[in-house]
């Protein structure tokens, strides 16, 4: 309601102004000029923008590239410099999701504050958890199945299989937590900056994950946020994927819902959740990823 009252606000001004014009006895050429500036108006930013966009996809094309996806990396250095860094909850989440010590061994997260933090895992550290996933898929297929049968709806035949499926993955992810718990408490802490460590051979690492900003110019910025993924082979020297995205800053016209957020209502162009993107090239034998990057990392 509150935006209805402001658009007939801005409407009704308009009409005012052509009546303005008309008593001025100014000829149609210049009310429809006038008009067409004040329809276009409060949308000036959203205008800029697209056009930084448009440019800054034509001198990025191909926005993704994707050569190569890896079952098993079991060495993985992710270097984020956007947020910047991995803080506790984010390496706590990392380490529970992917680190299995079967696929991923060795898993290295740098914090933003000049450290390198390396956990190691083996196959026993989640062995216990690793027996209860089957019984995890096996119920989400069973409640899956009459869910789909019912139309995608809730139903008294397919509620107690939806907690059965629940009630498996609670205990799949409490136990997952405990174990992981014990490996992040062996945890190795190294200084680490601009990419590099004195203490830590980053040869033993296969893969690395960087996501940095893509500057463009100061006055772009203002309008825009756009960053890069890659993705490489350290041993081969070659690069695997990698993503450019833009994100469009609340314009003046939408309305920011959440306070803290600021690309509500904003458009993109590239990969909107770039951080399910190394899901699809190290990290897609990964069980149970519902909360995974898009959600627990990329607005936290």
């Amino acid at each position: 309601m509150f935006v209805l009252i402001v658009v007939a606000i801005y409407l009704t001004f308009i009409v005012g102004v052509v009546y303005v014009l008309n008593r001025l006895k100014r000829g149609w050429r210049t009310k429809t000029l006038v008009v067409i500036v004040l329809l276009l108006a409060p949308f000036w930013d959203a205008i800029i923008t697209k056009g930084i966009m448009w440019n800054f996809a034509r001198n990025n094309t191909p926005l993704q590239t994707i050569s190569q996806t890896v079952e098993k990396p079991e060495s993985v250095i992710w270097i984020d410099n956007v947020w910047p860094g991995f803080d506790e909850y984010g390496r706590h989440w990392m380490v529970e999701t992917y680190l299995d010590g079967v696929h991923l061994k060795t898993l290295a997260l740098n914090d933003g504050n000049g450290k390198l933090y390396v956990y190691r895992a083996t196959p026993g550290d989640f062995a216990e958890s690793a027996k209860l996933w089957p019984g995890v898929v096996e119920a989400e297929k069973a409640f899956d199945d009459l869910y789909q049968k019912a139309g995608r709806r809730i139903t008294k035949e397919n509620v107690p299989y939806q907690a059965v499926y629940s009630e498996k993955r609670n205990e799949f992810r409490k136990l997952r937590k405990q174990e992981a718990a014990v490996v992040l408490q062996r945890e190795e802490v190294y200084p680490f900056a601009d990419g590099y460590s004195s203490a830590v051979d980053l040869d033993q690492f296969q893969y690395k994950v960087q996501f940095n900003p893509i500057h463009l110019q100061k006055w772009q910025e203002k309008f825009v946020w756009c960053d890069g993924l890659e993705i490489w082979d350290l041993r081969k020297d070659t690069t695997l994927a990698s993503n450019k995205r833009c994100l469009e800053y609340t314009p003046m016209t939408a309305l920011r819902m959440v306070g803290n957020w600021p690309f509500e209502g904003g458009g993109h162009i590239g990969d909107y959740w770039a951080y399910e993107f190394d899901n699809k090239i190290l990290f897609s034998y990964a069980d149970d990823t519902d909360e995974c990057h898009n959600s627990s990392l990329d607005k936290r």
